[in-house]
């Protein structure tokens, strides 16, 4: 049976739902410092989300360039599958704006032996498979798995968006939650 084509305006809103879920929650985590149990709770579901996100957008990405859109989880391999030049500006955007501001906080986290590191396919990598493997965590999967690309779907978002910009129509209004806003 042949696969049905989707559009990229469908995959687009289909993410923008789950990125609006992940944004409303994580304005609402705490800080750590102020509140652990808290926070902890929280962290799995905010990875889960924020990986089916940056999946749903990278597959956007994917379909925008080639009219496909594949049906596999894993960050890398959807990553790898975008043309050289989107793989470069989603590189530069992440070395300007993610890993820039957030040098101070992973330097700080490999005083404790955590290894971080900065370029985004290495990042990719280490959790690429964090949708499958967080969801599952209660059979205990998750040694060596970490993830730290919770500023990937805005990024991803912001390339769509100028990559093709008749999809800011498709933008979901934000929910009025507590006044959260996502965009």
């Amino acid at each position: 049976m042949a696969k049905t084509p989707v559009a990229a305006e469908a995959v687009f809103q289909h993410a923008e739902c789950f990125y609006q879920a992940f944004a409303a929650l994580r304005s609402l985590s705490p800080d750590p410092r102020e509140n652990m149990h808290g926070a902890i709770t929280l962290v799995e579901p905010l990875i889960v989300l924020a990986s089916l996100t940056s999946e749903l957008f990278l597959k956007c990405l994917i379909c925008i360039e080639t009219g496909d859109t594949p049906r596999e989880h894993n960050l890398k391999e959807l990553f790898d599958q975008l043309s050289e030049g989107t793989r470069a500006r989603i590189q530069r955007f992440w070395d300007r704006e993610v890993a820039a501001r957030k040098r101070e906080e992973w330097d700080n986290l490999e005083k404790f032996g955590l290894k971080m590191p900065r370029d985004l396919p290495s990042a990719l990598a280490k959790g690429s498979n964090a949708f499958i493997r967080y969801r599952y965590s209660y059979e205990g999967n998750t040694e060596g798995l970490h993830y730290y690309l919770e500023e990937l779907p805005a990024l991803l978002q912001k390339l769509i968006l100028e990559m093709n910009p008749n999809l800011e129509s498709c933008r979901r209004a934000p929910l009025p939650l507590l006044g959260v806003s996502y965009h």
